[in-house]
């Protein structure tokens, strides 16, 4: 029977200590509701609090859009009045324009109607003033070509030291019509002589050109000939001054006959292009080469003056003649 007390007493207490347990538990769980509700409370304060902060910002930035829209109205507004205003004004400036043009065309009018009278004037005039004009044209164009032909002839001098110093005969050989050919060419603006296989003489001659007094030259190139080879001008048919192909030797000669006979012979400084001359006044004939004076001759003074180039050559050979002049 006490055993059964004793149990029941272990019982009541344990069902005392469990009770107090949840007791203390549903105690403990009301605190931390508590606790919750508060700090969701200050959470919602302070959510209030950033609300009402945006609603100002809000509120603030709606004022700024406002005044901005009303800034860009007014400028808007100014920019049509100042737009308005220059397009009345450019309106008045082109309406001066056209004024002021058509003032202008009226003007031009008026002055083609006084060229008109004075161009109909100088056509009247012009029929007695053409002879006139024409004279003075042909004498201008004259004037010219003495000019051109002056200032050559004061480019070109001898190369010898002569007293002849007008230019009267310049042949560069571009064109030679007047030359009478025998075995020769003109090519290249120069007159070549060229002989046969087995040598011989060749001669060509212009008979346009008469020369009895003054001085004359040639430029003679004999970079296609044998040095033996005697080439040179032959004066009157009769007289021949004649280099050799290497430049080192000249011969005077006269031509009759069917024979030569040396007038004067000598050395001379070699090169392949020499200038021969001749200088003839009265009967005295003064023989140059690259301008200086090798020989003086007394010749007959005969009536065929005529010039010419000759080649003679015991073997095939070529020689080139360029710038044949005469001065007086």
């Amino acid at each position: 029977m006490e055993h059964n007390r004793g149990i029941s007493l272990i019982i009541m207490i344990a069902l005392i200590i469990t009770m107090l347990l949840m007791f203390l538990t549903q105690l403990r769980t009301q605190n931390d509701l508590n606790n919750t509700q508060t700090t969701l409370t200050a959470q919602f304060n302070g959510m209030n609090a950033t609300s009402t902060q945006n609603a100002a910002e809000v509120a603030a930035l709606r004022t700024e859009s406002a005044q901005q829209v009303l800034d860009v109205r007014s400028e808007m507004q100014t920019a049509v009045v100042n737009v308005v205003g220059t397009v009345r004004a450019d309106a008045i400036q082109s309406a001066n324009a056209t004024a002021t043009l058509q003032a202008q065309v009226y003007q031009t009018a008026q002055a083609d109607a006084v060229s008109q009278a004075r161009v109909e004037g100088m056509d009247i005039a012009q029929g007695t003033l053409m002879p006139v004009i024409s004279t003075l044209q042909s004498q201008s164009e004259n004037y010219s070509a003495t000019l051109s032909v002056i200032a050559t002839q004061q480019a070109i001098i001898p190369s010898a030291n002569v007293n002849a110093n007008r230019l009267s005969y310049n042949q560069t050989f571009d064109t030679a019509s007047s030359w009478r050919y025998a075995g020769a060419r003109v090519q290249n603006g120069e007159l070549i002589l060229r002989t046969s296989y087995d040598g011989g003489t060749v001669s060509t001659i212009n008979s346009e050109l008469s020369f009895a007094a003054g001085y004359l030259e040639v430029h003679i190139d004999t970079r296609n000939c044998p040095p033996t080879t005697l080439a040179g001008l032959i004066y009157a048919q009769t007289y021949l001054f004649l280099v050799s192909c290497d430049g080192q030797s000249w011969v005077a000669a006269k031509y009759t006959d069917d024979q030569y006979q040396v007038l004067d012979f000598g050395l001379s400084q070699p090169s392949s292009i020499q200038t021969l001359g001749i200088m003839l006044e009265n009967a005295m004939l003064t023989v140059y080469i690259n301008g200086e004076p090798i020989s003086n001759l007394l010749i007959n003074v005969l009536d065929n003056q005529t010039v010419g180039f000759y080649l003679m050559a015991e073997h095939e050979a070529i020689v080139y003649f360029d710038n044949l002049r005469v001065w007086q």
